[in-house]
């Protein structure tokens, strides 16, 4: 048995989510030479509603629909569960199995979580979405569809699974679960618990603010406002839009979208879509205000990478926002609403001097606690109890 800890998740690469989170975090353990020998990595794979008729109790009538309900979105279920099994090979699983704890990032380690469960292995868990698998994969449906799914309940029984068999659940900060409280209360047993803040490697720009400023047609006198993400409704991507629409009247804001997603369709004039992009850094780097008006979040990265720009801040009070904004001098916190945080952009806009947007205090916090090397830190010590 390997006295290592094996860190494992589907793909490990720049950005969010477990993928990103495992790389800043083998990043920062480059800068610790002796957790070489206590670590290791792993990723396997690099690179409705429901039909309404008349209440009836005959059985046959019970049953067809059942099988109305079933058939509707079994085929959701099993390729699911296909794509999951088809990730975990004999191989990774024969791997991860030398270990003396598997510590799984992601939902996507499902049938590794059985298999290590199966044999005796310890492992423990990071779920990193922003609320449980069920609700965040069936973001688009209403509550009484998502609930009649059977492909809901499935997704539901994975989380259940992976919290409830883990030795520990890891998590950023306290608040970064609460989207998960309301369904899990039972599993998120304060014993099994254990916390540790995030960091990330520093962020890389190749364009000065002044180029990508004249290519947007963003002036000096103009304020630059940014959304950077996933258009989607838990990224309150819909708030960003109506906060463009409230300050239509102030036109040297010049709000900026850079993503994709289900609600792209939802643009409207005031906002310059600039679509999936390989630079945002370069974005964040030259925008005033990185706007982040998150409904639900787990621990975003985003706000600790425009710390390490400089870049001033506004962000919703829900999740591990709520920690993060204690730290982060200049990051300024509203509730998650289009006319907060329409007010927010102004007053921030007009209390600051052409060429002021910039925080000093942020990239300064960044440096000396949300650096990579500050979380592999934060990290050395959780295996030394671990082992």
């Amino acid at each position: 048995m390997n006295s290592k800890i094996l860190f494992v998740t589907d793909k490990i690469r720049p950005g969010g989510g477990p993928s990103g989170y495992l790389y800043n975090l083998k990043n920062g353990f480059k800068r610790i030479p002796t957790i070489n020998n206590e670590v290791d990595f792993l990723s396997f794979n690099d690179s409705n509603e429901r039909h309404s008729s008349e209440a009836n109790n005959s059985k046959t009538n019970i049953i067809k629909e059942i099988i109305k309900k079933i058939t509707f979105d079994l085929p959701s279920v099993i390729n699911h569960y296909l794509f999951l099994k088809k990730n975990i090979d004999l191989k990774t699983i024969n791997k991860a199995m030398e270990y003396d704890h598997v510590i799984i990032h992601g939902q996507n380690c499902f049938f590794l979580a059985k298999a290590l469960k199966k044999q005796g292995v310890n492992y423990s868990v990071m779920l990193h979405g922003p609320t449980p698998l069920c609700d965040e994969g069936l973001m688009n449906l209403k509550e009484k569809q998502k609930k009649n799914s059977l492909f809901y309940h499935w997704l539901k029984f994975i989380d259940r699974y992976l919290l409830t068999n883990s030795q520990f659940i890891f998590s950023p900060s306290i608040n970064a679960m609460d989207g998960y409280v309301d369904i899990f209360r039972k599993q998120l047993l304060p014993e099994k618990m254990k916390y540790i803040f995030s960091g990330v490697s520093q962020p890389c720009w190749s364009k000065e603010k002044a180029e990508v400023r004249r290519e947007l047609n963003v002036s000096d006198k103009d304020c630059f406002i940014l959304y950077a993400g996933r258009y989607v409704d838990h990224k309150g991507f819909d708030i960003y839009l109506e906060c463009a629409d409230l300050l239509k009247y102030k036109e040297h804001f010049k709000f900026f979208c850079a993503g994709d997603g289900y609600l792209k369709e939802s643009i409207n004039k005031r906002v310059c879509d600039l679509g999936w992009r390989k630079d945002v850094h370069d974005l964040i780097n030259a925008c005033d205000i990185l706007v982040i008006p998150n409904k639900q979040t787990y621990f975003d990265l985003l706000p600790i990478e425009a710390a390490a720009l400089g870049t001033l801040i506004i962000t919703t009070n829900v999740g591990g926002n709520k920690q993060l904004s204690e730290l982060l001098p200049d990051v300024y916190i509203s509730e998650p609403s289009a006319s907060c945080i329409a007010e927010k952009i102004k007053t921030i806009a007009e209390s600051t001097e052409e060429g002021g947007f910039y925080s000093a205090g942020n990239m300064e916090v960044y440096n000396n606690k949300l650096t990579d090397y500050h979380m592999a830190e934060r990290w050395s010590n959780i295996i030394k109890e671990l082992k």
